[in-house]
């Protein structure tokens, strides 16, 4: 392999793990004669590198997209075009929840589930695991939305997704809090606390903070 080509397969890399979550799709496709077992090959190689410098988290989504991209028999446009729905499933699932349109939110992120479940996508699956897991609460079913909040959580520990992780925690603890059982509740809002004050995240931060604050004013502490 020339040193050209394989400095344009790491171009690429860089624009996929800097490029904002549900874009990467449209930066594949923008690079067709790229696209071949030479990029799956580059992919891994620095996925391993990544994983060696301890960023786990851009070492698991190469993985990912290298797994994506040999998914469909060869066919690398296809892997990248079932990403692709499986975004646009979740953006629509989100839009729905925001004007309280849970159940069809529910359809469109258990449509997105099934997807990056079939191309192996692990941060789309979590996420779509979490967002399941809000319609759920939503719905006043918390029991429901705790088995999915657990398995969101399982897969962002997997996946290394520290900031990730800390919202599955802060949602068992909304879940938790919603069951009445607040101690439990902010058992789990403290652990969000220490992640999203380890990786810096002063939004995650304030919100744990509020949502101890409202916990213990529950205790009447």
């Amino acid at each position: 392999m020339n040193s050209e080509r394989q400095q344009a397969y790491l171009n690429l890399i860089n624009q996929l793990l800097t490029c904002p979550s549900g874009e990467e799709a449209e930066i594949l496709k923008t690079h067709p004669e790229l696209l071949d077992d030479g990029l799956v090959a580059a992919m891994l190689e620095e996925a391993d590198n990544l994983r060696e410098k301890g960023e786990l988290n851009n070492a698991n989504r190469l993985k990912d997209f290298a797994g994506i991209l040999g998914k469909v028999d060869g066919d690398f446009l296809a892997g990248i075009a079932l990403k692709a729905e499986a975004d646009r499933l979740l953006k629509q699932g989100n839009q729905q929840y925001a004007i309280s349109q849970f159940r069809e939110a529910l359809q469109s992120w258990e449509q997105a589930l099934t997807i990056y479940l079939e191309i192996g996508y692990r941060e789309g699956e979590a996420n779509a695991l979490g967002n399941l897991g809000n319609a759920y609460d939503s719905l006043g079913q918390y029991q429901r939305a705790i088995a999915f909040h657990e398995q969101s959580l399982k897969i962002q520990r997997e996946i290394g997704y520290r900031q990730g992780e800390a919202i599955s925690l802060g949602n068992l603890g909304l879940a938790y809090k919603s069951l009445g059982q607040f101690q439990r509740a902010i058992a789990f809002y403290e652990q969000s606390l220490e992640i999203s004050r380890e990786i810096k995240d002063r939004q995650g931060e304030a919100i744990s903070l509020r949502n101890l604050g409202i916990a213990y004013k529950s205790l009447g502490q």
